[in-house]
Formats: C-alpha cells, sequence, structure tokens
C-alpha cells in the first residue's frame, strides 16, 4: 500500500512538475516574440532566419505572430491613427453648444434643401458622435433621396467634416467594418450603400447592433500562437 501511494505521488508531483515547465516556455516564448516586434523591419529582416530555427516555427506562422503583436505597440497605434484621421485641433475657447448647433444647422440649409427640421436634427447627431459613450442607446443617420443626384454624398461630404473621426468608405467587407470599429473607433461614413448593404444580412446585421452598447459584440475566434481563442470585438460606434 505503500508502494502504491508513493508511485501515485511521484506521478502527481511529476505531472505538476511537467505542467510549471510547458508554461514557463509559453511565458517564454512570448517573451521573445515581444522583443522581435519591437525591433525594426531591417533589424527584423535580418535575425528572422535564425529565429525561426531556434524557435522551430514556420516563417510565415512567426510573421503573423510578429504583426499581431506589433499593432499593438504605442508607437504603432499612434501612427495608425495619424495616418487615418486629421488632426483637429480644438477651439481655444468655451464654446456656446446652441450657437454651435445653430450654425451648423444653417449651414447645412444653404447648400442642401432638406426636410423641415432635418436639419436641426443632423446637427444633433453630429454632437453626438463626440458624447455617444455616455449613452445606452446611439441613433443612427440615414440619408435617403426620392431619386439619384439628389445631393446624398454632398451633406454625407458636409457631415464627415464636422464629426469625430470620420471614416468614409462606398464599401466594405463586415470582417474589415468590425476591426475597424474596434481598433479605432471611427464615425463610419458610408457612400452608395444601396449597391451593397441590400445583399449582405450579416454587414447589415452588425450596422444595426451597434446602435447599441450592451448588444454590440462580435466574438470570433482567432489564432494566438499555437493555440485558437475567442475574443469579443467592440461594435458600438456613430
Amino acid at each position: 500500500m505503500d508502494f502504491v501511494n508513493l508511485q501515485a505521488t511521484t506521478t502527481a508531483t511529476s505531472d505538476v512538475h511537467a505542467v510549471a515547465i510547458e508554461h514557463e516556455i509559453s511565458d517564454s516564448i512570448e517573451q521573445e516574440l515581444q522583443k522581435l516586434a519591437e525591433l525594426s523591419s531591417i533589424e527584423y529582416e535580418r535575425r528572422r532566419k535564425t529565429e525561426v530555427k531556434r524557435l522551430g516555427i514556420r516563417g510565415t506562422v512567426l510573421d503573423t505572430e510578429i504583426k499581431a503583436r506589433r499593432r499593438n505597440l504605442p508607437e504603432v497605434i499612434e501612427e495608425q491613427d495619424d495616418s487615418i484621421f486629421e488632426t483637429v485641433t480644438p477651439h481655444p475657447d468655451p464654446v456656446d453648444t446652441a450657437d454651435l448647433l445653430e450654425e451648423i444647422s444653417s449651414k447645412l440649409t444653404r447648400h442642401a434643401s432638406l426636410p423641415v427640421g432635418a436639419a436641426d436634427a443632423i446637427a444633433l447627431w453630429i454632437l453626438n458622435t463626440y458624447t455617444y459613450k455616455a449613452f445606452t442607446i446611439l441613433p443612427k443617420l440615414l440619408l435617403t433621396s426620392p431619386v439619384m443626384r439628389c445631393g446624398k454624398t454632398t451633406v454625407l461630404e458636409m457631415v464627415g467634416r464636422c464629426v469625430h473621426n470620420p471614416l468614409f468608405t462606398a464599401n466594405i467587407t463586415t470582417a474589415s467594418l468590425y476591426r475597424t470599429i474596434d481598433q479605432w473607433e471611427p464615425t463610419v461614413m458610408i457612400d452608395e450603400g444601396d449597391t451593397f448593404l441590400n445583399y449582405n444580412k450579416r454587414l447589415t446585421g452588425i450596422i444595426n447592433s451597434g446602435h447599441s452598447s450592451k448588444v454590440s459584440d462580435v466574438i470570433r475566434c482567432e489564432k494566438a500562437f499555437v493555440r485558437m481563442q475567442d475574443r469579443a470585438f467592440r461594435i458600438k460606434t456613430a
């Protein structure tokens, strides 16, 4: 009996030791990948072949892991933001909200023929793109017209000059939409949406769900080095 207990204890100890070694190796690999991600492109290219042999993985796998980690580097995120969004300098003095809304509404009616109350509604929606995180529900802005060439794109461009982090697009895929929203939190300005949204229920579903903070997650299973894991993408945005 003592021999059996001793054997069971030895086996359990070996299992715990093996798990500890596995975690230690995994942490070590993660640290190495992070160091490689922080290298310049030229330095990484010089060390790539050596690291592929040392880590025992394919070059394409290493490239994918490095690319994923570089997206989270502070300097890379800052560079990506600067390349997409125009830097806007805040007004040095306090701005009266009522006067600002009145000015936006006036400029809209000056350059476009809109239904009664539409200019005021658009002005309020523009302001909401800066404050939507404070609210549970975020209404969407949809521009329609009875016939073609009525000025929808003109209004869209005017609105885009005023909203927070405008991102114009004439076409976008489902994956690009939820990844873009999750990474940059832009105000997505879709032009010619009738040419592709009517035939893509997954895409329209994500757009419609983005109005609420309680149901605005997209779950996808992605590869994280040697294993797959679920990730939630936040899609609430203007």
